[in-house]
Parts: C-alpha cells; structure tokens; sequence
C-alpha cells in the first residue's frame, strides 16, 4: 500500500503439532499528508482596473518527486482581492485542490493596491504691474491619471497659495496649489511662478524755447509722464530728475536736444523720450542814419544804428561788411533819396534793416551878408522857413561851420552845417526874432 487508506494485515505461515494457530489481521492506516498552499501575495499600482485571480501559490509537504501535478481539481482564487479596483488592501485566497494522500490546507495571500502618483503643477502666469494685489492662480495640470479619469474623480476643493497671494510689485512670486484629495492618487504639488512685469513708463522731455540772450542754458522745461498705473504719479518714482543733453550750456541759437534721467522704479520700466531746445535769434536792426548834402557834393560817410543787441555785445559779433546803396548819384536833383544798409549776417540775431533818408539841397549863393538878427516872425506860424546867414562871406563853399543851434519854445532843432533852408516844426510867437554869433554858427529863437 502507498496511497493513504485503510489496509488489512494478514499473518500466516506459521506450523505447529501442539497448537491449532488461528490468525487474525490487523489494519494498516496510510493517513493523508499535510500540505499547505499558500496564495502568493500581489502588489499593483492603482489602475482603474479590477483585479481578478492570483499571483500563484507555494506548497509546503510534499513528498519527495511529487508535486501540484499530483494534486486533483483546478487551482482557483478568491477573497476580497477578486474584482479589487480601489487603492487598498486586500485577501487573496487559493483552492479547488484536491488529492487523496493530501490533507491540503490554505493560507492567505494579500493583494496590496497601491495608490498611483498624481502630480498637480501650478500653471505659471505673467502680468504687468497695475497696482492690484495678485490672488488665486492660473490654473494646474495633471500627470498620472489613470484612462477615463480626471479632476472630478478627486475630492477636496483646489486651491492657491504662496509668495504670489497679494503679490503687487514687479518681481517673481511662487504658485502653490493644494487642497486636492483622492484614495487613489498619491497627489505631490509642483509650484508654479508668478512674473509681475514692470510696466513701461515713458518720460518725455518738454520742449522749450527761448530767444538768443546770451546766456547759457540748463536743466529743463519739465517732462510729462505716461503710463502710470491709476492713483500713481511721479512721486512713486525714485531718483531724482535730472537733465542733459546737448541743450546744456548751449548759448547760440540753434536746435539742442534736451535729454532726461535720474528717476527709478521697482515697478516702471522707464524710457526717456528727448525734447529739443531751440534757440531762436534775437531781432536786430540796423537802421540808416539821415544825412544831408548839397547838390554839387559827394556822399557824406553813412552811418547806422543797431537796436537789439544783447548786453555786452556790439557790432563786433556781426559778419560780413556793412554796405549803404542809395539812388542818389553826383548829379541827383535835390530832394529825398532812400539809404539802405545791407551786407550783415549774425548767427545768433535777425537782422532788419531801416531805411534813412538822404536830403540833397540846392547849392546856397557864395556872398552871404552880414548876421546879426536875420529875421522877425510876424506872425504865428506852424510850418515856416528861415535862412540863417554867416557874419562875414565865405571865399568859397563848401566850407564846415558846424551846426546852428535853434530853440524854439525850448525845443532844439538843427540847422544844416551850410545855414540852409529849416522848416520849423514848433510854433513861434509873432515878433520872436532869430539870431547868430560872430561866428555865425549858433542862433536861437528866443
């Protein structure tokens, strides 16, 4: 017998003369083996996919060449594990063995569901500064579900935190998400970044103008500012305006630039936009002095006179030559002929010329009598001519006897050096008499 049973034992063979020897038989008891099966145990990460079977078994008491192939039935599986979905722990147990010199036991295996990593990144996010606090997030991404499944199949409520919550000035911040939770996922949190720009701020420089004075020039006309952010004004800025360019210490007339700087900000991005300074030349005139000569003689010298010059200057900062032209030749009838100057130039002044009036008259006669007084007004007159003459005749004209001096009511009026016709532009009381010196150069109307 080898298989476990109950057996008969029989004795025999044995003789004897003096005893009649009966037999009686025993039994032979082959029990059946202990042998334990015992379900392997599992481990998964969570998928989404219910778990079905085992992950086999050990045996523990065979005899020595034998093994499961000596066993009857169908290894099976059940326990908690079977259909296991969720993240957990679970039993997995082993049957339908069978075998006659078997006493099988079972022993428990454990399927170990594993949750699955999730991560959550925190979406990065970018703004300009606007003076506005920073809350809440962008948004998160997801790696590691599982097909078919999603954000709604975690429970909790997302939400934000780090640096970046209240964040209001330019600069980098962290993004924290949180609040998430899931049986199933094993859920780690990446952060994500805040980048607060600076805003652009454009300072623009005024621009300014001024008429040549001769003075040098510094600083600015002020600047005007854009983009700042609602309720923000220059005194957010830090720093100290300044101001450059080539407009500083400029003095001639002309077109400068007129640069700023100096200011600074954590929130601004600041770009400076130039001005210009012009200089604009400064009005000068030059105007022709009125001159007088008889008929027979030449041009006297011209003269002129310069109005608006700047203090300290004079007609040496003037280029070029000054030139007079008038209409009036060697042999110009008496009258009034136009001087004009011209021939000027100056870098720093606009330059206007004047007119002045050249007045030839006739020749006088070359025996004057005798001064003295040479004529009584007798009348009240406004517009009246006198002739002045010297005390002693001249050999020959013309001859320089200087300027008479004429007052009528206090009021001076020149008399030509030759003693030549005067219109009067005062009014003369009837009987004022007029008058010359020895040297018949000065007269008055007294």
């Amino acid at each position: 017998a080898v298989n476990a049973g109950s057996y008969t034992i029989t004795a025999g063979g044995l003789s004897s003369d003096n005893y009649a020897i009966s037999y009686v038989g025993g039994t032979l008891n082959v029990d059946r083996k202990a042998l334990t099966v015992t379900a392997a145990n599992a481990t998964k990460t969570y998928d989404g996919v219910a778990f079905t079977g085992g992950a086999g078994v050990t045996y523990a008491g065979f005899v020595a060449g034998e093994d499961a192939g000596d066993l009857g039935g169908t290894l099976s599986y059940g326990g908690t594990a079977q259909g296991a979905v969720n993240a957990g722990s679970y039993t997995i147990t082993a049957g339908g063995l069978s075998s006659g010199n078997y006493a099988i036991s079972y022993v428990d295996g454990t399927l170990i569901v594993d949750r699955k990593a999730l991560t959550v990144t925190a979406a990065n996010a970018m703004k300009t500064y606007d003076g506005v606090a920073f809350n809440g997030g962008n948004g998160v991404t997801y790696a590691g579900f599982v097909a078919g499944e999603d954000a709604a199949d975690l429970g909790g409520t997302l939400s934000y935190g780090g640096t970046a919550q209240g964040a209001v000035n330019a600069g980098n911040y962290t993004i924290t998400a949180g609040g998430l939770s899931s049986g199933n996922y094993a859920i780690s949190y990446v952060g994500g970044t805040l980048s607060v720009d600076r805003k652009s701020l454009t300072v623009t420089a005024s621009d300014a103008t001024k008429t040549y004075d001769g003075q040098y020039f510094t600083g600015g006309a002020g600047v005007t500012y854009t983009g700042f952010v609602a309720g923000e004004d220059a005194g957010d800025l830090g720093g100290t305006l300044s101001y450059g360019g080539t407009a500083q210490g400029a003095v001639n007339a002309g077109s400068y630039t007129i640069t700023a700087g100096g200011r600074s900000s954590g929130n601004y991005a600041i770009t400076y936009v130039a001005g210009a300074l012009a200089v604009d030349r400064a009005s000068l005139t030059v105007t022709a002095e009125d001159a007088e000569r008889f008929e027979s003689e030449g041009d006297p010298v011209f003269t002129a006179r310069y109005d608006g010059f700047v203090a300290g200057e004079g007609s040496e900062v003037l280029m070029g030559s000054l030139v007079f032209e008038t209409a009036a030749d060697a042999g110009a009838a008496p009258g009034a002929y136009a001087i004009h100057a011209s021939g000027l130039s100056a870098g720093n002044y606009d330059i206007a010329y004047v007119d002045g009036v050249l007045t030839i008259f006739p020749d006088p006669a070359t025996e004057l009598p005798d001064a003295g007084v040479i004529e009584t007004i007798t009348q009240n007159d406004v517009h009246r001519r006198f002739l002045a003459r010297p005390l002693t005749p001249l050999a020959a004209l013309p001859i320089d006897l200087g300027m008479l001096h004429i007052e009528i009511r206090g009021q001076p009026l020149l008399m030509n050096p030759y003693f030549r016709s005067l219109l009067q532009f005062g009014a003369a009381a009837a009987g004022s008499p007029m008058v010359g010196d020895a040297e018949g150069r000065r007269g008055w109307l007294q």
